[in-house]
């Protein structure tokens, strides 16, 4: 059913984005990993931001949460994944719907700025010690920098045949953070 419900929206998008109906060929309901692909090309790639993109995509955030939520269980281990998952899932809608691309790892000094300029609160972080602050945000990956590699990771995720080789790199991105991370403290 959810792969009939994207051929549906892919092939409105089509009508919108396609110069050539040949450009996109909708298959059926066995084709779900080619049709979210199909969607998520159209909205992402063509960058025309409009209210009905960001409603489709709106649609599927259930689902591209899950997905990221596995991959940070599976990449950065299962401590925040879902904040994780939450928060580059609702920067993926922002960068549709804003047609920009926003950075994912934040530190706290960078949140408590965030959160002055915008008159939000504070107060949780007033024991924070500067060392603190420099730490990246707990909501943040470690694996990802910014909305297109989401992006990419996504699709990374929704096709089996790239997934060893996205993920064997992402690994090795966390394995240089933990040993950055580790030493920390001892002369580094």
């Amino acid at each position: 059913m959810l792969a009939t419900m994207l051929a549906t929206i892919a092939r409105k998008l089509q009508g919108e984005y396609m110069e050539k109906k040949e450009d996109l060929i909708i298959g059926d309901d066995k084709d779900f990993e080619e049709n979210l692909k199909k969607v998520f090309d159209i909205l992402l790639n063509k960058r025309k931001s409009n209210f009905w993109e960001y409603t489709c995509l709106k649609n599927l955030n259930d689902l591209i949460e899950k997905i990221f939520s596995n991959y940070f269980d599976l990449i950065e281990g299962s401590c925040c994944s879902v904040d994780k998952a939450g928060y580059v899932t609702a920067k993926l809608l922002d960068s549709v719907k804003e047609n920009k691309t926003f950075n994912l790892q934040h530190t706290y000094q960078d949140e408590y700025k965030h959160r002055i300029e915008n008159g939000m609160d504070i107060s949780w972080m007033e024991k924070f010690t500067e060392k603190d602050f420099q730490e990246k945000c707990f909501w943040c990956p470690v694996t990802i920098k910014n909305t297109e590699d989401a992006y990419n990771v996504l699709l990374s995720m929704i096709n089996p045949k790239y997934v060893p080789k996205m993920l064997e790199e992402k690994k090795i991105i966390m394995e240089e953070y933990l040993k950055k991370y580790n030493n920390k403290g001892k002369g580094e």
